[in-house]
């Protein structure tokens, strides 16, 4: 019986998922009509490039010292 609950869980998790999945989709489908958000998201990705580009430099020049010192 356990087992099974907890297969019953997983099923739920799984539909959870692939429900936020749809939602994704039509978002991005929604998304995709909207120009405006189309530049919105370019200048999210360019953001998160530059933010991604910083912290590695950042961990790099950690790294850099730690092996100096």
């Amino acid at each position: 019986m356990v087992s099974v609950v907890i297969r019953h869980d997983v099923y739920h998790r799984i539909g959870n998922v692939m429900d936020i999945w749809i939602v994704m989709i039509h978002l991005m489908r929604n998304i995709v009509m909207n120009v405006e958000m189309i530049n919105f998201i370019v200048v999210m990705v360019f953001v998160s490039i530059v933010v991604i580009f910083v912290m590695v430099n950042l961990i790099v020049r950690m790294v850099v010292t730690n092996d100096n010192a």
